[in-house]
């Protein structure tokens, strides 16, 4: 796993290399086993972004749609390269 978390798309993440490999579980979940709306935690600028604010805590409520089990949080990010000649969009998450 060194060379995996050492350059992640040619970022150094070796910072959190032992805090990602505590529980790594990176994995798909179908849209019809989610049980809430998602919710947006944080946007974040990365043109005005301070690397004080990327430590933060966040008040967030979910919509839960129907009674069930929950068995994971599940999380993505969507991101948007805007302030190019051709904007870039794309999200991990559901679309």
């Amino acid at each position: 796993m060194r060379a995996v978390w050492d350059q992640v798309y040619g970022f150094d993440f070796s910072c959190i290399k032992k805090l990602a490999l505590r529980e790594p579980l990176v994995d798909t979940v179908d849209k019809d086993s989610i049980v809430s709306d998602a919710c947006a935690i944080k946007v974040i600028d990365i043109f005005t972004v301070k690397k004080e604010e990327l430590n933060f805590v966040a008040d967030f409520k979910l919509n839960i749609k129907r009674s069930d089990y929950v068995h994971a949080f599940v999380a993505y990010f969507d991101i948007g390269f805007t302030c190019i000649h051709k904007p870039v969009r794309f999200s991990t998450g559901i679309g």
